[in-house]
């Protein structure tokens, strides 16, 4: 076991419901005066769902907004540089993602490209990045990805049909919110879906060289949660304790594998979900199951 070991997470985490109402207040606190929210159309467009609630609360703490759409499931180079050109024409200073970890990954992509050089390929890789992000905060509305706590911002190619990662600790976001009040609606394949992918984070770092005591008892907590919480979470999506303790397991299972790391079937599953834009957490439940 490693013993001498650093641990990577969020300066700031919200978790609980209505956590989501403290949006407006952090981001005034940071000094955020005009932020790109990065965003999916479909997201944007439900009645007082997580992009509506989160704009609300902008409001009423005065911090001006635009509103970036342009996040496909995987995303893609061309979502980053859309979204850069909006930050940069709507002259923001700050980001934050809205959504699963499509959302957050393009977030993170946009940041990495503003400040650390157009051509995100050459950035592939681990501690990369020379200069920090803009000021980045993460809203999440799935429990899989745990892409609102980690330092892996994972873009697909769609020139080559190839994901790959940009690995720092400049792109950990400074604060998460985790609302389980936000995944209610959430639809059962998606909630199966990112629930394997979490499932799936909570397991390989516990068989992971570079696993701590740390990130061994976060691994233990998450995997007994998502044993008995996910099947009640697909069953019945308003069911708010099981919506809570999905909350409670992808966010231990992100913050063990920010910090001992993943293993063969995320690496796997990316090339999957690269080639055939297929959803990461069906890709990490297909390997999961097959022997």
């Amino acid at each position: 076991m490693n013993r001498q070991f650093d641990f990577l997470m969020p300066s700031v985490n919200f978790f609980g419901p209505g956590v989501i109402e403290k949006i407006g207040d952090r981001a005034k606190m940071l000094g955020m005066h005009k932020v790109l929210v990065v965003t999916q159309d479909n997201l944007a467009a439900i009645d007082n769902g997580p992009v509506k609630q989160t704009l609300a609360s902008l409001e009423k703490a005065g911090v001006d907004y635009a509103v970036f759409t342009g996040v496909e499931p995987n995303p893609k180079i061309r979502n980053i540089k859309a979204g850069k050109k909006m930050y940069e024409d709507e002259g923001c200073d700050s980001i934050i993602t809205v959504g699963g970890g499509s959302a957050h990954d393009c977030g993170k992509g946009i940041g990495i490209i503003l400040t650390n050089g157009d051509d995100i390929t050459k950035l592939a890789g681990i501690e990369t990045l020379k200069n920090p992000l803009p000021p980045l905060m993460a809203v999440n509305t799935t429990a899989g990805t745990g892409s609102e706590l980690t330092r892996h911002a994972v873009i697909t190619n769609e020139k080559d049909h190839l994901k790959f990662v940009v690995v720092s600790w400049r792109n950990i976001p400074l604060v998460s919110f985790n609302d389980p009040m936000l995944m209610l609606d959430v639809p059962q394949s998606v909630t199966a879906a990112t629930g394997c992918d979490a499932f799936v984070q909570a397991i390989e770092p516990y068989v992971s060289v570079d696993h701590n005591p740390i990130t061994d008892s976060q691994c233990k907590e998450a995997i007994q949660l998502i044993q008995t919480a996910l099947p009640e979470a697909v069953a019945n999506g308003h069911n708010i304790e099981a919506r809570t303790k999905m909350v409670e397991a992808e966010m231990l299972a992100g913050m063990a594998f920010n910090n001992a790391n993943l293993g063969y079937v995320h690496a796997m599953a990316h090339q999957l979900g690269g080639q055939y834009d297929a959803p990461h957490g069906v890709c990490c439940a297909l390997l999961l199951t097959t022997r």
